[in-house]
């Protein structure tokens, strides 16, 4: 999958699914909006450029394997539900 290195989920989404952003390769940074509450399993597999993640507060349940998160929001990770 070819993306551009920033996306912006648009804050109507509440859920980012399995494997959503899996092998997105030039995927540099994402913003997710402040209504999400759901980070799947496996939605940053393979994306080594991955280097900004902004996950705000209503994120209470993160899947297993999400991927190479930043450390900053490995230290954030400490708040959630890991399944």
């Amino acid at each position: 999958m070819i993306l551009r290195p920033l996306v912006n989920i648009p804050h109507s989404v509440t859920e980012i699914g399995r494997g959503a952003f899996a092998d997105c390769s030039s995927l540099e940074s994402i913003n997710i909006p402040d209504l999400l509450t759901v980070i799947g399993n496996n939605t940053f597999g393979c994306c080594s450029s991955l280097e900004s993640i902004n996950i705000p507060h209503s994120v209470t349940d993160i899947g297993m394997e999400v991927g190479p998160l930043p450390a900053a929001a490995l230290w954030k990770a400490s708040r959630f539900l890991i399944r």
